[in-house]
């Protein structure tokens, strides 16, 4: 018979040559809470992916790995660094595809393209489009 644990009871399974590792990360906004205890590991050549409800921290987490927010605790690794000291090369490496792209109706499509480049570190110019 299988025992049930309650989430915050599970022990993350370490995984030998992890592209990502997450250990109790917490993201708080003020008083709130948007990420709380999140620990996981990613192996390298894999595919990894967020499903869950409207509300349940999946762009906070992403924006963590990504060095877009820093964790108000714990710790995260990606590629064997902090994301928050990416270099541009580094910040290249990451694919993220989210699920709805935002385009902003004041911004031109170009204002657009260089604001979603911009989250990556990097500068569009007219000479790479």
């Amino acid at each position: 018979m299988a025992s049930t644990s309650e989430p915050s009871q599970l022990q993350p399974v370490q995984v030998k040559d992890s592209v990502i590792s997450a250990k109790h990360l917490t993201k708080k906004f003020g008083d709130e809470t948007a990420v709380q205890d999140v620990s996981f590991d990613v192996p390298r050549s894999s595919i990894f992916g967020f499903i869950g409800p409207s509300g349940s921290g999946k762009t906070t987490t992403v924006r963590l790995l990504t060095g877009v927010y820093t964790p108000t605790h714990g710790q995260v690794i990606v590629f064997d660094h902090s994301p928050a000291k990416f270099s541009q090369g580094e910040r290249a490496r990451l694919g993220y595809m989210p699920q709805l792209f935002v385009l902003y109706p004041n911004l031109t499509v170009w204002e657009n393209l260089n604001f979603a480049a911009s989250l990556y570190g990097m500068a569009c110019s007219g000479e790479n489009v």
